[in-house]
């Protein structure tokens, strides 16, 4: 019994010499820390890089002067260094509030066990006289106690101001949508048009690609044809309950995940899912949600024998797949990559390599003439590939080695008569030479982890991401034009057309932009986020939240929501726009609706 008693007090006598120890390191990180974010704070509010004479003089000037494009650059440049200071500090507060929360955090804890062994144990360690101190000092305990209070309500106090200072501080920049040069542009840029239909403006886009009818009126990758979230469908269902069955044409149920949305080529629909252990292609009938076949990924050279770390909000299956109308291509976060026929006969197969990419790969692919594009950016070996649709044969690759991991997906556009794979990561938005891979231009204004898609309308290009920027790049000069900064996309790419730019965020603030001039237009806050794209239909915008409630509103210059049907379970896919019918994944089922009601 003896014995016991003695490893017993021997073990709370270690742990509690380890959190007198922790509680001293998490105290002296926690104060310097308290230093550090009070001095970036104070200078930041001293000596604040948007309240810039020089910016202000140039505006002025350009106001001014509002044809001297010279000056016009010269202004974009200094705005942006300005506001990139500006925004890599309130990053850094941030960044250093939470770790502060997280030191102070520590130090309460540690501090709550060592008043709580005071209390059982009063005498058995006070034979050290540093013990003492720690236990029986009611006043040194006290001012430890009072000074963790302090520093974890520094910390709150920090994190707050940080996430909301430049909100209120500088009011004027949320409503014009940014960029000073682009308020200076309010009184010279032409006004668009207002009598033309949206839809009819963003659809006639799509006839543009070098694609055929049939490849436009169809659904054949992420987002559309193109890529960037338009359908040439003008016309969807406007009414429906997927938990009552009203307009539902059909409706099956899903036996293994993925957040890949579904393609849709004539009377055919395609999928893919993944569980770690089985990776798998399903087609179905798109008339009736009958499966047609389930082909199995397996047995590929160079295939991971362990399938990579993923998170849950990723999965195996993430890249929306891809057809070009006689195959079907599907790439998951193995690195596996296969081709079926439309009659779910296995073409070819191969493995790229593994991604290094720590919430696992989710780029969708495209296709292009007799080629299927690939996105695929990672910690290490980045890059931009072509295969060749029939052999999988590597065609040509293009080294991303500047850029940072991402899951946005490509774009395919049409540009004075000549065609343009854009790519976003961190920190550039580029434009390819979709036949050879060769780079046409970038322009660096992004950083983060870039979830986002790029959006485009009519020779403007438009990347985003939360916590970073919304850059409308203008191709015809290669240059930034406007700018914003607040209530920006996280995994929700923007969608473009006729003068009207759609930015959802993933806590449900819904933003319309003026493409020409970044003016805000409206502004609407639903109750929930998506991580769905919005998708322009005729003159409407159609977008999912995350619970699964389809917000149908005008595709126009003030807000007007028409109609929230709701799909009765959750959903993070973007959906499907073919002859009048939406195609849904949702978690559990594939939906199919279309207004008989």
């Amino acid at each position: 019994m003896d014995q016991q008693s003695a490893k017993y007090k021997k073990l709370m006598a270690m742990l509690f010499y380890t959190a007198r120890n922790t509680s001293v390191v998490a105290g002296l990180f926690s104060l310097i820390m308290c230093v550090l974010l009070l001095t970036t704070y104070i200078q930041l509010e001293v000596h604040d890089p948007l309240d810039n004479p020089v910016l202000t003089s140039m505006l002025e000037k350009v106001t001014a002067n509002p044809d001297d494009q010279a000056l016009r650059e010269q202004l974009r440049a200094v705005d942006w260094l300005a506001r990139k200071a500006y925004f890599t500090g309130q990053q850094q507060l941030a960044a250093g509030g939470t770790m502060l929360l997280v030191g102070a955090a520590v130090l309460s804890a540690c501090l709550v066990f060592l008043f709580a062994f005071k209390k059982r144990f009063p005498d058995s360690l006070a034979s050290n006289k540093l013990n003492n101190i720690w236990l029986k000092n009611t006043a040194a305990r006290k001012v430890i106690a009072l000074s963790g209070a302090g520093l974890a309500a520094a910390a709150v106090i920090i994190v707050i101001l940080s996430h909301t200072l430049w909100r209120d501080y500088f009011p004027e920049m949320r409503a014009s949508g940014g960029d000073s040069a682009g308020a200076a542009d309010k009184n010279t840029s032409s006004e668009n048009s207002q009598n033309d239909s949206i839809g009819q403006g963003a659809a006639a886009q799509l006839q543009s690609l070098p694609y055929s009818q049939t490849f436009i009126s169809n659904w054949p990758n992420f987002r559309g044809p193109g890529g960037f979230g338009v359908a040439y469908t003008q016309k969807a269902p406007l009414r429906w309950d997927g938990a009552a069955g009203i307009n539902i044409a059909w409706k099956v149920a899903l036996s293994r995940s993925g957040f890949n949305s579904p393609i849709v080529w004539e009377d055919r629909l395609f999928i893919s899912a993944a569980d770690g252990q089985t990776q798998e292609v399903l087609c179905y009938d798109a008339g009736n949600g009958e499966l047609l076949w389930q082909g199995q990924v397996n047995a590929i050279p160079g295939s991971p024998a362990v399938p990579p770390q993923i998170t849950e909000d990723t999965g195996y299956a993430a890249p929306t797949m891809a057809t070009d109308g006689s195959s079907v291509f599907a790439l998951f976060a193995t690195g596996d990559i296969i081709c079926f026929d439309f009659q779910g006969q296995r073409r070819w197969a191969r493995n790229l390599g593994m991604p290094d990419n720590h919430y696992g790969h989710s780029s969708s692919l495209l296709t292009y003439k007799n080629l299927l594009l690939i996105q695929y950016d990672q910690s290490q070996g980045s890059r931009v590939l072509a295969l060749d649709t029939a052999t999988g044969e590597t065609v040509w690759e293009t080294a991303r080695s500047d850029v940072l991991t991402a899951w946005s997906s490509p774009i395919l556009i049409n540009y004075n008569n000549s065609s343009q794979l854009i790519l976003q990561a961190n920190p550039y938005v580029q434009g390819y030479d979709p036949d050879t891979g060769q780079e046409l231009w970038r322009v660096e204004c992004l950083m983060g982890e870039i979830g986002a898609s790029p959006a485009y309308d009519n020779g403007m290009v438009f990347a985003a991401n939360q916590f970073a920027v919304l850059a409308a790049i203008d191709l015809n000069t290669e240059q930034i034009v406007w700018q914003a900064y607040d209530d920006l996309p996280d995994a929700s790419s923007p969608a473009a057309g006729n003068g009207h730019l759609f930015v959802a965020t993933a806590y449900g603030v819904v933003t319309c932009y003026d493409t020409g001039r970044g003016d805000v237009l409206w502004q609407h806050e639903f109750e929930e986020g998506s991580y769905s794209s919005p998708v322009i239909v005729g003159d409407l915008v159609y977008l999912l939240n995350r619970a699964g409630t389809m917000y149908i509103f005008r595709a126009g210059s003030e807000f007007e929501l028409l109609a929230a049907p709701e799909l009765g379970e959750p959903s993070d896919c973007t959906p499907a726009f073919v002859n009048n019918r939406i195609y849904i994944r949702g978690r559990n089922h594939l939906f199919c609706i279309e207004e008989t009601e």
